[in-house]
């Protein structure tokens, strides 16, 4: 074996491996905290998992993600502040 081949073996990561990556979570979520994260930094469903649109809403279940994703206090003080809404 060679020098080149012990570093590209590296490269070659078993599948599981690259199944461990990134967060689990179990659907529905029940945590607020955990909900509104996974909603607004991964744009992922609190609900079934599925991927949000624009609108925070999900893709596959229907669920409107919007109050987790943009709670209402943030949108109020957006708007006091002349922001997005």
């Amino acid at each position: 074996m060679t020098d080149t081949d012990v570093n590209n073996s590296s490269l070659n990561a078993p599948d599981d491996v690259a199944a461990t990556k990134g967060p689990r979570y179990t659907f529905p979520i029940q945590s607020p905290v955990l909900r509104r994260f996974c909603a607004s930094h991964d744009e992922l469903c609190p609900e079934c998992g599925g991927g949000l649109d624009t609108g925070w809403e999900c893709n596959d279940c229907g669920y409107d993600a919007r109050d987790e994703a943009y709670p209402p206090y943030e949108r109020e003080r957006d708007k006091r502040n002349e922001g997005i809404w």
